[in-house]
């Protein structure tokens, strides 16, 4: 009786010890925040990605060092036989949950406020995997190449997405059931240029809150424009779907005589309107909003028409007449002609160029340096020829080389070059062949004639 009742003693003081070394080492982190941080609370609300790490590593060594310190005290003061009992409970335990989470069921532990209120940051979740398939109002665990997000479901394959002014759209209703903070915010989808993205087939949109996007908050506050794709998800990327804890909140409907669409006004700063959508959170804009969104062009541009006849930013240099133009290619430089728009005019050219008139003789372009007379471009010569410039009559272009059997010579009118059959060449002057029946003479007083054959 004393042996079993020692037995059970050695037992409670194994599990006693065990668990005790397990705790310590699982608490030391919080210990060592607590003394070598002053101001842990703040640490706490924003704690560093090093933490949560370090918190599951120390987790796993606590873990399997209080087990190992149980079934060794338990072998050495009670027997062999208990301590195989305990070691098989240590497999069970860790084991057995390395199955349900591989499999079924697992649990995480939230990094960040990307999904605040309804998983905060430093609690733990849990989420099944057999069910991957996202339903609108799901919260979804997803494998990324940024690490793992979770994000809650607002649009399917087919859907339209809309972020005009920090109220997402749905297929043009927009989304007041669920808890998000864009303020003032808008989406455009880069690839395409325009303020919404549909959801492809195969993929799913799922948002956080706006804390989620770090250390660019403040590059999109600035700008007030939020890439659409980025939560744009591939359903095969599921790992599975939160199942505890739940949150089920609704936001509050404002229901002052001020109240836009349920929500409370806000105040604009100077030099900003208010704005109460037809649907969706009030807003203040600069500008008379296009299409419903508000655009705040960046310093050095201003609205104006683009080539679709749709408003939009654009670089001032690159407006005339409130219409947007592309920018020049190099060597050129955008003008403006009140009559007839904006044009791309070169101020300069390669080496072996210079600026010249069209022939036109308006429009300026770059010319061959060999090819212009008195300010004006010519074309260039056909081969055999070389390019003239006479200060009266203008640009022509002289023959320089004949085909074998021909000679330079100059036509009847005695200025043109030309090239001549040798047998009608008379005193440098290029004769036109003789009819049929006449023979051509060169006559050095006379000239070229044809006298009949006898």
């Amino acid at each position: 009786m004393k042996e079993k009742i020692k037995k059970i003693l050695w037992t409670l003081v194994a599990l006693f010890l065990g668990i005790s070394i397990s705790l310590i080492i699982q608490a030391s982190l919080d210990l060592y925040v607590h003394l070598a941080i002053p101001d842990y609370l703040s640490f706490y609300k924003n704690s560093p990605q090093w933490y949560f790490q370090w918190r599951t590593i120390l987790y796993w060594v606590g873990f399997i060092l209080g087990w190992s310190v149980i079934i060794f005290i338990i072998y050495k003061k009670v027997g062999i036989l208990v301590a195989k009992v305990f070691f098989i409970i240590f497999l069970l335990l860790t084991f057995f949950p390395l199955f349900l989470r591989t499999f079924f069921v697992d649990y995480s532990i939230m990094t960040n406020e990307g999904l605040k209120p309804y998983l905060n940051k430093g609690e733990y979740f849990a989420f099944q995997k057999l069910n991957k398939n996202p339903q609108k109002g799901e919260i979804v665990i997803i494998k990324t190449p940024r690490g793992n997000i979770v994000s809650l479901v607002i649009g399917l394959e087919g859907d339209k997405i809309e972020l005009k002014n920090g109220t997402f759209f749905v297929n043009g209703e927009a989304l007041e059931n669920i808890v998000y903070d864009y303020d003032q915010i808008s989406g455009v989808n880069s690839a395409t240029q325009q303020y919404l993205i549909m959801v492809p087939k195969g993929y799913f949109y799922g948002v956080p809150t706006f804390a989620f996007f770090g250390k660019n908050k403040e590059e999109i506050q600035k700008t007030k424009t939020v890439e659409l794709s980025i939560c744009l998800y591939e359903k095969e990327n599921i790992i599975g779907k939160l199942i505890f804890p739940k949150r089920k909140i609704v936001p509050e409907k404002y229901t002052g005589s001020d109240s836009c669409n349920g929500y409370p006004p806000i105040s604009c700063p100077e030099g900003s309107k208010y704005y109460c959508p037809p649907k969706g959170k009030p807003f203040c804009c600069k500008e008379e909003p296009i299409e419903g969104v508000c655009i705040e062009c960046p310093p050095g541009e201003r609205i104006a028409l683009g080539a679709d006849q749709k408003k939009m930013c654009c670089k001032e240099e690159l407006i005339c007449n409130n219409i947007c133009y592309s920018e020049c290619p190099e060597g050129e430089t955008f003008k403006c002609d009140p009559l007839k728009g904006g044009y791309c005019e070169i101020t300069k050219c390669q080496p072996n160029e210079i600026l010249a008139l069209a022939s036109d003789g308006k429009t300026k372009i770059c010319c061959k340096r060999g090819y212009v007379c008195k300010g004006i471009c010519y074309s260039e010569c056909p081969s055999g020829q070389s390019f003239k410039c006479d200060p009266i009559e203008g640009a022509y272009c002289e023959i320089t080389q004949c085909p074998a059997g021909q000679k330079i010579a100059f036509g009847e009118d005695g200025k043109t070059k030309m090239c001549c059959d040798l047998n009608q060449i008379c005193n440098g002057i290029c004769y036109l062949k003789c009819a049929p029946g006449s023979v051509f003479k060169c006559d050095p007083v006379e000239g070229g004639l044809c006298e009949k054959i006898q």
